[in-house]
């Protein structure tokens, strides 16, 4: 991945932008957070929770950065280097809602399954836009199945859902990640041949390890470590 992108004078220029919910950050640290949901993204097996107030600044500070674009003209080496910024940023983020969709697109009737049964918070998880897609998807997926091969089945034989060949993610996958803060007690296998309690290791602030992701996701989650 590139290198942390030199956004100081945008936040100095522009100063900050509120969501709806809550104050942004500044612009670097608003990129750095959405650098960072976008590798969790990209390097976890499951869909994450949606990051609606990183999504909605990031698209605030794009419409000001390219409002003084307008401004400083297209010609020289600020407009360039500004140029390339928006671009960059940009990236990431389309990046990131593109992988969502095609987790969605994988497992998305193990998601909405998931929600009718109260096991998770369908507003947490997806946007409005995403549950739409993926209520849409799922459907098209059952109907066209149900038109050129369920309807020549036998009678009792055609009832079909999605939901019952979609057995989800796999969360055992091994992950790398980094932790951003020390993280005490952490329990890494539930036995072993040394404990019948099981391992637990503490991480240290800007450690790495190699971890199965079942182990770590509330923390990927909460934000006490980054994939990468």
């Amino acid at each position: 991945m590139d290198s942390e992108p030199d956004v100081e004078g945008i936040a100095n220029k522009y100063g900050y932008v509120e969501s709806r919910e809550e104050e942004c950050t500044s612009a670097d640290q608003l990129v750095q957070r959405l650098e960072e949901a976008w590798l969790n993204e990209s390097f976890s097996p499951e869909l994450l929770p949606y990051q609606n107030d990183i999504v909605e600044c990031v698209l605030d500070q794009l419409r000001y950065m390219k409002e003084n674009l307008q401004g400083i003209g297209n010609n020289g080496f600020r407009a360039t280097m500004h140029k390339m910024e928006v671009e960059r940023i940009q990236y990431v983020l389309t990046s990131y809602l593109k992988m969502r969709l095609g987790k969605i697109e994988k497992h998305g009737a193990f998601v909405l399954e998931q929600q009718e049964r109260g096991e998770i918070e369908a507003d947490d998880l997806l946007s409005l836009e995403e549950r739409r897609f993926a209520r849409a998807y799922v459907a098209s997926i059952e109907d066209y199945l149900h038109d050129v091969a369920l309807v020549h089945m036998p009678f009792n034989q055609q009832d079909f859902n999605m939901a019952s060949v979609d057995v989800g993610p796999n969360l055992d996958e091994y992950v790398f990640l980094k932790a951003k803060m020390q993280t005490l007690g952490v329990l890494v296998d539930e036995e072993t041949s040394q404990s019948r309690d099981g391992e637990v290791i503490d991480l240290d602030e800007g450690s790495q390890h190699i971890i199965r992701y079942r182990v770590i996701a509330p923390l990927v989650k909460d934000g006490s470590v980054v994939l990468f």
